[in-house]
Formats: C-alpha cells, structure tokens, sequence
C-alpha cells in the first residue's frame, strides 16, 4: 500500500477515535458544568490509583481558586513515589509561584511529621518537588532532612 492511501478499516477506526475524543470532551465538560460537589468527586478519586490521573488532569480544567483547597492533598500525593507523580507535580507547578512559596513547607510538614521512621521516601520526593519550585526552599528542605 502507498503512503496516502487509507484502508476503510483505517479510516474507520479514525472516525471512531475521533467520535470518542468528542464524545470525553461533552462529558468532561458536564462534569465541570453540572457536577454539585466537584471537590468531594475529585478527592474520593484521588484514593484509587486507577481514577487517580483522571482526576489530576480535570484539575487543570479548574480555575487555580478551585484548585487550591487541593493543595494538601496534592502535596501528600507528592511525597510518594507512584505512576502519576509527574501529573501530580505539573497540578503543582500550575499554581501562582507565590503561593506555593507561602504554602508548601506548611502543608508538607503535616506529610514529614505523619511519615516513616526516616523519612527517606518522603524528604526524596518532596525534594524533588522543591527543586523545580525554588533553590531556597530545596536548601530548606535538605538541610532539614539531614537533622
């Protein structure tokens, strides 16, 4: 076959795809639209592995103020290691710099002060996180880290 040329299964499956992107768009934006507590929805989500990215990614659907009372949340989920961790950090960074600057030790020491006996997976993590907010608070962090 030459490149251009299309089988009828090809553009079958084509116009398939297309009519279920089409399709997780209308109802995406019903949720958004129409859900009455989008909050409670999206944190019951964020404790099943399996809806826990579906959740991430309709966050960045939200307005910043509405994604803000997820903010703990986010940075606990922040300070594991798991499949969604890097979906995790750009809900993260997709909040005004500023706000993490006054927020993220605060939040984050609940997360270091409820962790294992060392800490090791959590300080880890988190630094990680840190080093893509601001190198002061990655100091912070480290210098913590290492009493």
């Amino acid at each position: 076959m030459e490149q251009g040329q299309l089988t009828e299964n090809d553009i079958a499956l084509w116009h398939k795809f297309r009519k279920a992107e089409m399709d997780f768009f209308a109802v995406r934006w019903e949720l958004l639209s129409s859900c009455t507590d989008k909050k409670s929805v999206i944190k019951q989500a964020f404790n099943n592995p399996s809806d826990r990215s579906s959740a991430l990614e309709l966050l960045l659907y939200l307005d910043i103020k509405e994604r803000l009372p997820f903010f703990d949340d986010l940075v606990s989920l922040a300070s594991v290691n798991h499949s969604d961790i890097e979906l995790v950090w750009k809900v993260i960074l997709s909040l005004p710099k500023d706000f993490l600057l006054a927020n993220i030790e605060k939040s984050a020491e609940t997360v270091l002060s409820n962790a294992t006996q060392d800490a090791y997976v959590e300080y880890r993590c988190l630094l990680e996180l840190y080093f893509k907010i601001d190198p002061h608070l990655t100091y912070r962090l480290a210098q913590r880290a290492l009493q």
